[in-house]
């Protein structure tokens, strides 16, 4: 079991290994969450989905460009 923490670093590092020139589409987000859900444990069960979606949005908003509306 992980602290949210971990969890949050992993989802990170996950990230990062994706290479991502832009943000995910709302359909890849919820993929890419409906994934790490699967993969992190955390003590935390009720909030984990939650946790999850929150950190890659905020990952997504600091480390890659807006695109161009």
């Amino acid at each position: 079991m992980m602290t949210k923490d971990e969890a949050r670093c992993a989802l990170e590092t996950e990230l990062r290994s994706r290479k991502l020139a832009k943000p995910m589409t709302l359909e890849e987000l919820n993929v890419f969450c409906g994934e790490m859900y699967k993969r992190l444990e955390f003590k935390s069960h009720s909030e984990r989905l939650v946790d999850i979606l929150k950190w890659a949005e905020g990952w997504q908003s600091k480390n890659l460009p807006r695109s161009a509306a």
